[in-house]
């Protein structure tokens, strides 16, 4: 009797993979990636994901160079401004962030890196002719 491999039998087997992966606790490579603050030289640096950055991480680094990193390019970043945004909400969940950098510069998601350590992902867009990219992190609490 020959083994029959059918579409159904292929996505119960991915299904199952899947399953087991979650129960024993695995984390995908994008979660197992460890960001860490200013402190990143200390051993209790505070851990933080970096899809969703906060305040602090930036907060007093101004002058600062980053690096970029966006599916086509890669960008110096000198962090020149940490902002409030308008209306009610806690402050350290939104900001505005500027850089500066090249003119080659272009609106995108880009990875923002510092000494080789993811510090957070954001979509940085233009906002002047000046070479200047700016970052928005709004995540105000619902009803708020």
């Amino acid at each position: 009797m020959t083994a029959v491999l059918s579409r159904r039998g292929v996505l119960g087997a991915g299904a199952v993979a899947v399953g087991v992966g979650l129960a024993s606790g695995g984390l995908p490579a994008s979660a197992a990636t460890s960001i860490h603050s200013s402190a990143a030289a200390s051993a209790s640096a505070v851990q933080v994901d970096p899809l969703l950055p906060v305040r602090s991480l930036f907060t007093g680094r101004e002058g600062v160079e980053f690096v970029g990193f966006s599916p086509w390019s890669e960008h110096r970043l000198v962090l020149v401004e940490v902002g409030d945004l308008t209306g009610a909400g806690d402050a350290e969940h939104r900001f505005r962030l500027a850089f500066t950098t090249d003119a080659g510069a272009r609106d995108g998601i880009y990875r923002i890196l510092k000494d080789g350590a993811i510090v957070a992902s954001l979509f940085l867009a233009a906002v002047t002719d000046a070479p200047i990219l700016e970052a928005i992190v709004d995540r105000r609490e619902e009803g708020a």
